[in-house]
Order: C-alpha cells, then structure tokens, then sequence
C-alpha cells in the first residue's frame, strides 16, 4: 500500500475543511430563516383581515385591545 504525497493530503485537507464551511453556512442561513418564519407566524395581526372599509374600524379596533394586552407590537 503506498503513502499518499504532501501535496495530496494537503488538498485532500482542505476540500474536508471547504465542505465544513459549506455545511455551516448552509445549515446557518436555513436556520435563520426558521426563525424569521416562525417569529412571523406567531403573529396575531395575521388573523385581522383589513381590507373592507367597514371591516378596517374593526380591526383597528382588534388591534388596540391586542396592544392593550401587550400581544401586538406596532
């Protein structure tokens, strides 16, 4: 069985620790934007629908009785 050269570990070596680094910011950026959904979907306001004229009154009104209780943030 023969000894691989320097050079070729050398390459070998740095091919694991550039897929590493691929790994990390891979799976960081797909982390974050967990979170960033998650946080988005814990959302109250994404159940008050304001698109009607008469339907905004309440949900301008649902949504000082949410910032009242401290659920809603502005």
């Amino acid at each position: 069985m023969a000894r691989t050269p320097a050079s070729q570990r050398k390459n070998l070596a740095r091919a694991d620790s550039a897929k590493m680094i691929d790994n990390l910011s891979l799976g960081l950026s797909h982390g974050l934007m967990i979170l960033a959904a998650w946080i988005l979907l814990r959302r109250p306001d994404l159940d008050v629908e304001d698109t009607a004229r008469d339907g905004a009154k309440e949900a301008a009104e649902k949504r000082r009785r949410l910032l009242r209780k401290g659920r809603f943030r502005a």
